[in-house]
């Protein structure tokens, strides 16, 4: 929404301003699931363990899947260096903060 501020008188721009402000609150919605920093939180800011390793899972198939299909190569030193250096650090990536449990593990093995 752009809202031109030029060429109008104070009480019109501070309307305006208002205006835009209150938009945008009234359209924000409280979401069920808050991503930051890549851990997963519900919006009580507890952790949702399942959820971010679905995610995380599905992200590093998709990719180990992309690596697989992308390169005519199929040496396993040069397919275990691209895993290594572009699945393994997205599944390693904050696991002190999920803590992954031994239900999860299995999950994560199977990448």
């Amino acid at each position: 929404m752009f809202v031109s501020l030029y060429n109008t008188t104070t009480e019109d721009a501070v309307v305006q301003l208002y205006l835009i402000i209150f938009v945008a609150l009234v359209r924000r919605k409280p979401k069920d699931v808050v991503k930051d920093l890549g851990v997963t939180m519900n919006r009580h800011l507890q952790f949702t363990g399942r959820k971010n390793c679905k995610l995380i899972v599905g992200k590093a198939h998709s990719l180990a899947y992309r690596i697989r299909k992308c390169f005519i190569l199929r040496n396993p030193l040069f397919l275990m260096r691209a895993f290594n250096r572009y699945v393994r650090p997205m599944l390693e990536y904050a696991s002190p903060v999920w803590l992954p449990q031994y239900y999860l593990v299995d999950k994560i093995e199977s990448v």
